[in-house]
């Protein structure tokens, strides 16, 4: 069956979309969460659907990545600084897998605390504390016992450490997302009608925001910074969603501690096309295709 959805622009364009599940081979693809994520980091977009991985061929096909064992939806992040995306899942007691390099996943769900709750509606996750490496927070659920949010920071060699929990009465927390508000260098959150200000210590820091230009919509959604700093690579992705119901800001983060040097990225933009830039420390680079 042919869908089609009319969108309101300035120039009233229609725009008309098609079933194409059976012609990208998807067939059996099923769950109630969905993301974009390139997860074999050759270019190209990766879906994962609730507990599915679906690679893309780059031929307009997919490929089912058999035995993942996620244990259902997850946030994406590479918590190791090895240039690959990692999974984070909010089910249940919380588990934790690290992306073999491109072609398998394993878990080491031993490295994170488990979850207060049993129960919980989103995770984020992010470089809260500026040492360079991602922290993760996960929300609670809307019923009694259950409303507890925690945040945990990455300790290194992929361990995490509670360090904070929410007290007394809280809100239930459905949607969660990250940006530098007030622009003093850091990550701030907002979650369950409530904005937290991040008040850690000054670090040095750097913040892209990519523009597209052409074939490439103007958010740059789905492309890609990769900063190298001394010993690691940090990856961040322009996403248009992050677990369940979340938008976190498209403008790229990168926590670099007491570092002052130089530092260059490389900018993979959808569609091949690569840029690599220097980078100006403690500001915001704006950087299009060239």
């Amino acid at each position: 069956m042919t869908a089609i959805l009319v969108c309101l622009t300035s120039c009233l364009d229609a725009q008309t979309f098609v079933d194409a599940t059976a012609k990208s081979k998807l067939t059996g693809m099923a769950g109630d969460f969905a993301a974009w994520f390139d997860f074999n980091q050759d270019g190209y977009e990766d879906l994962n659907v609730s507990n599915q991985i679906w690679i893309n061929n780059r031929n307009g096909t997919f490929t089912h990545l058999a035995n993942t064992r996620l244990a259902g939806a997850a946030v994406w992040a590479d918590i190791n600084n090895d240039g690959y995306p990692d999974a984070m899942c909010w089910a249940g007691k919380g588990y934790l897998f690290l992306n073999q390099k491109r072609t398998s996943l394993t878990n080491i769900s031993d490295k994170l605390p488990d979850l207060p709750t049993k129960v919980s509606l989103a995770a984020s996750m992010g470089d809260f504390n500026g040492d360079g490496l991602v922290d993760l927070y996960v929300g609670g659920y809307e019923g009694p016992g259950y409303l507890t949010d925690v945040m945990y920071f990455n300790t290194a060699e992929n361990n995490f450490k509670e360090v904070w929990r929410t007290k007394g009465t809280t809100m239930p927390s459905r949607g969660i997302t990250t940006a530098d508000y007030d622009e003093d260098g850091d990550l701030d959150l907002v979650t369950k009608g409530r904005l937290y200000e991040n008040r850690s210590l000054r670090k040095n820091f750097v913040q892209v925001k990519l523009v597209g230009t052409g074939l490439i919509d103007g958010m740059a959604v789905g492309s890609q910074v990769r900063s190298s700093l001394e010993d690691h690579v940090q990856t961040r992705q322009v996403c248009s969603s992050t677990g369940q119901g979340n938008q976190n800001s498209p403008i790229l983060h990168f926590s670099l501690g007491d570092y002052k040097g130089p530092l260059k990225a490389e900018i993979a933009w959808l569609g091949g096309k690569r840029t690599v830039k220097t980078l100006e420390l403690n500001r915001l680079n704006t950087i299009r295709p060239e």
